[in-house]
């Protein structure tokens, strides 16, 4: 009984406190758990990728400036950035978080999320660092929110205040396998900014764990402009790809 209450208790401390002498991200042996130097030329690499400039989607081979749904339609947000596309080492740590609470890896990803914010000044106005809500039941269950694991390392990395202003009103079904425009009306109504002294005359940025076509950032970014934000810019870990 001693010897797997112990190991109950090693696999608990690995869940929450990142393994010592690996890698976060591939798991190689690397001194002190510091990024490998090849997942660090990756992730930068990343940061190189041709994206759309305004929802930061990357482009699947090659691209243009804007991606075809921000030609097309008027987005509440500036700009999205994403540390890289939601593929290989970056999916890996993410589903790690979500589905095998390893959030310590937060920290990680959050580096790099700065780092793709790094290369646009206009994140310099940021004043207030907001997480995209979840439904509260999903939370309870899964102990939680991602996006705000992510929001808080972001915010610290900054040097700026996290803020919870925004509250998921309706619980909505899962977006898997919907298009941009089925997920807009999806989300219609979902968000709801409770404190709008918070947020008015400031510019937010909004934090989330993936941007897939975008439109979740959209309507809570539409959320926090209704609710008197000056301007919302969008960070993530990972954001899909789109054609041009």
């Amino acid at each position: 009984m001693k010897v797997l209450l112990k190991r109950l208790a090693l696999d608990l401390l690995d869940l929450i406190f990142p393994p010592r002498e690996v890698c976060p991200f591939c798991g190689c042996r690397s001194p002190e758990g510091k990024v490998c130097g090849a997942c660090h030329r990756r992730m930068r690499s990343y940061l190189k990728e041709p994206h759309c400039l305004i929802c930061g989607r990357f482009f699947n081979g090659g691209g243009d400036t804007l991606c075809r749904d921000c030609r097309e339609s008027s987005r509440p947000f500036k700009l999205v950035r994403a540390a890289g596309p939601y593929e290989g080492i970056i999916k890996e740590a993410v589903r790690k978080i979500k589905y095998q609470n390893k959030r310590w890896l937060a920290r990680n990803l959050a580096l790099y999320m700065i780092a793709a914010a790094g290369n646009d000044s206009r994140y310099n106005r940021a004043g207030a660092v907001v997480p995209v809500p979840m439904w509260p039941g999903r939370q309870r269950d899964r102990g939680f929110n991602q996006a705000e694991l992510l929001a808080g390392e972001v915010a610290c990395g900054l040097g700026l205040p996290i803020i919870r202003p925004v509250q998921k009103i309706r619980e909505t079904p899962a977006q898997t396998g919907l298009d941009r425009a089925q997920r807009l009306n999806n989300l219609r109504g979902t968000f709801e900014v409770t404190d709008k002294t918070g947020v008015r005359g400031k510019v937010i940025l909004l934090v989330d764990d993936v941007v897939t076509t975008a439109a979740t950032m959209e309507a809570v970014a539409a959320a926090l402009s209704q609710g008197g934000a000056s301007l919302v810019l969008g960070l993530a870990a990972a954001a899909g790809r789109t054609l041009v």
